[in-house]
């Protein structure tokens, strides 16, 4: 009979408890906008006028384009035996693409070839004697490939060398044909089965059968060689290029200039790419420079008869256009962005702004809750390590070695500021009108917020100078450092204690938050080097979670809706081997964890963060942030409920769908009253009248809002918040219902509210 009953209850719990905002399945997705990152090479179809394919790869992912590199496509390296790769180290086009559509990729683990753009792999590495390939290259005139791959040697002394090994294959199998065991190949070019070696001490090989024979020798080191005909070339990191027509005299040319690649047509016609800034065009002996806009570092490139694509350690692909002589950023859909940092407007709940920080790539902004960035300001030769936008507007970015920049103008443009100018500042915390500011080399300080009144902290001891996180609530700070010392203030920051009797001393602190019910339930969460920990009693004393063993935390949070729906999460990079990161949650209380990260892409997960309005299964979204694969989203959307009212009419739309309300919305002191219970279980939200003290309590996610019939005032959570502008507007009880003023509940749970004149009709619409 129990069983029975249960189910009973169960079923009429999943029939009636469903509400207009139903979330549907998390998973984890890339933000649109963020494009960029580390490509080493980028190679063109020989048939690309036709076919617009281009290939881009480096060791964060492999892409492809076949519209011209307007949009890219990310190529799953899932390669059979259980291995998938997250990129690859190089990779080579078959001489007759056009025809075969054959790719071959260097992996750490050999050597593979695709014919249907990856769809499937199959090995190509009979007789190779290492598979961890460094470089691969394919011949123009034959089709032979030629590749580098890392061998540890054993010599008779016992001393283990790290050889390169020269290897080639014909179509049959792989042929070791040299090994350079003092001195690392950087460079290798096979034309018309001629095969060549460029060395990081600036020598230029010829290998000729197993024969290694010298050519030139110079002062840098060699970057790439580029062979056609007759006409030899090769770059340097420093010397410029040198070209020769006959293998026994060389011309310099761009002396002092540290060129990564050279392609040649002949040796009156080439372009030379720099490691930064230039790009040299040669046509007919006469050389044109061009300057690139951005502050690239270049890898690698290729041309075709239209464009020079340019592979970018920062921006992915660089398109240069001939015909208009511009570049442009070409990396749509190539998701390597190296992201830092993490944070959510103050105001997140009615303007769903969100700040992305990057080492490599400037600042990002959200507008709509994580969905979607743009690039803002003028930060990418900067290293971001936190952003914050505090209550005054105003936006803080701590750097790396640069201090603090500053933008008064919603980010369009950010000045440096004088104060801690040559530090790294990894925290800015405001906490009632002060700013924390911790610093990676000088400890702790505290400012008003306009930075005019810096001073430094002397409570932490003097060893801590690195300071990982500040979290605050009530009157308690708690400040972690790298050291592992956990600090805790009791006064609002005036003084500071070290707590948790050094539990995690020389752990270093990678991970802390508070709960957002705290001065209740005391609750701390604790990420280090070695395990995770928790606190009940406000930091006194801690636990192990020993369902997570000894893992190295990247991050750790704690839901702010925590009361309600007991979330806490752990990141944690993945295992080597494996292409996904850790992300360990708890739905429990943390009696239980599972890792929800096996549909990452990147295992490289640095921290992890949850939106103001995260609540798990409801709302919100779980941001997980990685050190070369950009970042992800893990979002409980919610469809949009749109309530549409009419003055004087009982009657209320929902969605399209029209219900009869036994209580009228009317117009008092020029504001919309409508009735509370109606509108707020529309949104989702729970209604609790309390007839004694003539109070309404709406929960809404991370809102409660106690209204109190005839009071100009309203609590949310917890804060004395007034109603309107004008006094007069008030909660009312008309006809047995309770009445409020629309637009101020609707637009603290941050909903949008309308007003028609003419239909006299009120349009709410929350979520979406």
């Amino acid at each position: 009979m129990k069983k029975i009953i249960i189910i009973l209850l169960t079923l009429i719990f999943l029939l009636t408890g469903a509400s207009y905002t139903n979330a549907k399945e998390p998973i984890f997705t890339k933000p649109i906008g963020l494009y960029g990152g580390e490509i080493d090479k980028v190679v063109v179809s020989t048939n690309f006028s036709n076919d617009g394919i281009i290939f881009a790869g480096g060791p964060e992912g492999f892409y492809v384009s076949k519209d011209g590199a307007k949009t890219f496509n990310s190529i799953n390296l899932s390669v059979g035996y259980n291995l998938t790769f997250e990129g690859i180290n190089d990779f080579a086009l078959s001489k007759d693409f056009s025809k075969d559509n054959t790719v071959y990729i260097g992996t750490k683990n050999g050597i593979y070839m695709t014919s249907d753009f990856g769809k499937s792999f199959k090995p190509y590495q009979m007789g190779i004697e290492a598979t961890y390939i460094t470089q691969l290259t394919s011949d123009p005139i034959t089709n032979t490939l030629m590749a580098v791959s890392v061998s540890f040697e054993k010599r008779s002394d016992g001393k283990v060398l790290n050889t390169n090994l020269i290897m080639v294959n014909n179509g049959s199998s792989w042929k070791t044909v040299a090994k350079f065991t003092s001195e690392y190949v950087t460079a290798i070019a096979t034309y018309n089965d001629n095969y060549f070696i460029g060395t990081e001490f600036g020598k230029f090989y010829k290998i000729d059968g197993t024969n290694k024979t010298l050519l030139y020798t110079v002062n840098s080191p060699i970057t790439s060689i580029s062979i056609k005909n007759n006409a030899y070339a090769f770059s340097t990191l420093g010397s410029g290029i040198y070209l020769s027509n006959d293998l026994k005299t060389f011309n310099q040319e761009l002396n002092g200039n540290k060129i990564i690649g050279i392609k040649i047509d002949d040796l009156n016609n080439l372009y030379a790419l720099s490691r930064t800034k230039k790009m040299f065009v040669k046509v007919n002996g006469s050389y044109t420079t061009y300057e690139i806009p951005v502050p690239s570092t270049n890898i690698s490139f290729d041309v075709c008869a239209d464009a020079i694509f340019i592979a970018s350690y920062e921006y992915g692909i660089i398109k240069f256009d001939k015909a208009s002589k511009t570049f442009s950023l070409s990396n749509t859909g190539i998701t390597n962005i190296n992201t830092t940092t993490l944070s959510f407007s103050p105001n997140y709940s009615t303007n769903k702004t969100v700040y992305l920080g990057t080492a490599n790539n400037g600042l990002y902004v959200s507008r709509d809750g994580g969905k979607s960035f743009e690039s803002i300001g003028n930060l990418d030769t900067h290293e971001i390590l936190e952003v914050k936008e505090i209550s005054n507007g105003t936006i803080l970015i701590g750097t790396l070695g640069e201090g603090i920049f500053a933008s008064t103008d919603a980010g369009k443009t950010f000045k440096q500021l004088d104060i801690l100018k040559d530090h790294s500042v990894s925290v800015i915390y405001e906490y009632n009108k002060t700013l924390f500011i911790g610093t990676e080399d000088d400890g702790l300080y505290k400012s008003d917020l306009n930075l005019s009144n810096l001073e430094k902290i002397k409570d932490l001891y003097p060893y801590d100078l690195n300071i990982n996180f500040v979290k605050g609530i009530g009157n308690y700070i708690f400040i972690a450092t790298n050291g592992g010392n956990l600090y805790r203030s009791e006064d609002s920051g005036k003084t500071f204690k070290e707590i948790a009797n050094n539990k995690f001393w020389g752990m270093s602190i990678t991970g802390l938050d508070i709960s957002k019910t705290f001065l209740s339930d005391g609750l701390v969460l604790v990420g280090t080097a070695a395990g995770e920990f928790i606190s009940n009693d406000r930091g006194n004393t801690f636990m192990q979670i020993y369902d997570l063993g000894t893992t190295w935390a990247d991050g750790v949070q704690i839901s702010p809706n925590y009361a309600s729906d007991g979330f806490m999460v752990v990141g944690a990079w993945g295992s080597s081997g494996t292409t996904y990161g850790n992300i360990y949650i708890t739905k429990n209380r943390g009696l239980s964890y599972e890792n929800i990260g096996f549909s990452l892409t990147n295992r490289y997960v640095i921290n992890v963060f949850l939106s103001p309005d995260f609540y798990y299964g409801k709302s919100g979204s779980l941001f997980v942030l990685t050190s070369s694969g950009g970042l992800f989203r893990y979002s409980f959307e919610t469809t949009p409920v749109e309530i549409i009212l009419t003055v004087g009419k009982n009657e209320i739309i929902i969605n399209s769908d029209k219900k009869t309300i036994d209580a009228a919305p009317y117009i008092k002191n020029g504001r919309t009253l409508v009735p509370i219970r109606f509108i707020s279980e529309a949104f989702g939200a729970t209604v609790e009248w309390n007839n004694t003290t003539k109070e309404v309590t709406i929960k809404y996610q991370n809102k409660t809002i106690i209204l109190k019939i005839g009071s100009s005032y309203a609590i949310v959570n917890g804060k004395q918040t007034p109603i309107d502008i004008d006094p007069k507007v008030v909660p009312e009880i008309t006809s047995g219902r309770t009445f409020v003023p629309i637009r101020f509940i609707s637009e603290t749970f941050g909903a949008k509210v309308e007003w028609d004149n003419i239909t006299r009709q009120v349009r709410i619409t929350l979520g979406g």
